[in-house]
């Protein structure tokens, strides 16, 4: 849904400690089944300019394959509480309701 993830893919702090580019992101989610296109969320001309670089960059450059060395990256469903999944039809928040869920997961976690 978020092909940038929110930003989160940038920061060294990530949950899966793997750091990655504009252009690998932008792969790896056109690389998914079904996927014909994405829509970057830019704010200025230069993250535009950014995302329109895909196009000229090399395999090489959109090498996503480290991120398959961490297993975080397999978890199914992540949540990004974006709310892109609304409205709900019986009105439920399910970014609200999946954010709880993480929470409570992590206070229960060893």
């Amino acid at each position: 849904m978020k092909v940038y993830a929110a930003s989160w893919l940038f920061w060294k702090e990530n949950p899966s400690s793997i750091v990655l580019n504009l252009t690998q992101c932008l792969h790896y989610a056109l690389s998914q089944p079904g996927v014909t296109t994405t829509v970057p969320g830019c704010k200025t001309m230069d993250e535009l300019k950014a995302a329109i670089k895909y196009l000229t960059t090399t395999d090489v450059e959109k090498d996503f394959s480290k991120i398959n060395t961490n297993p975080t990256w397999n978890i199914k469903g992540g949540c990004m509480y974006c709310n892109h999944c609304l409205p709900c039809p019986v009105n439920t928040v399910i970014a609200r309701v999946n954010r709880i869920l993480d929470l409570v997961h992590e206070d229960i976690s060893p």
